[in-house]
């Protein structure tokens, strides 16, 4: 069970730490766990999370809160690009 926890924790992992909270542990990793990298390209975090809001939370709120991603970090971040989370579409756009 321990080594399931850890390659899905690995698949988690991109390419730098990014605006998570201090002390706070995505869900499916249990104790001692690190919060998710997402990738430093803004388009490869556009995809990313456009991908994950699609297939697997409900809301951006949802998304931050169980990868204790910084919701107005993120968003900052997908501004600076020209995307702004649509709630009726679940998407940034």
């Amino acid at each position: 069970m321990e080594n399931q926890k850890e390659k899905r924790c690995a698949v988690l992992a991109f390419s730098v730490p990014f605006g998570y909270h201090e002390g706070q542990w995505p869900h499916c990793c249990g104790k001692g766990a690190r919060p998710m990298n997402l990738p430093k390209d803004p388009m490869m975090l556009l995809s990313v999370v456009n991908t994950k809001l699609r297939d697997e939370y409900p809301s951006l709120r949802e998304l931050c809160r169980s990868l204790s991603i910084d919701e107005s970090e993120l968003c900052s971040r997908l501004a600076g690009i020209g995307y702004e989370y649509d709630g009726a579409l679940n998407r940034f756009a």
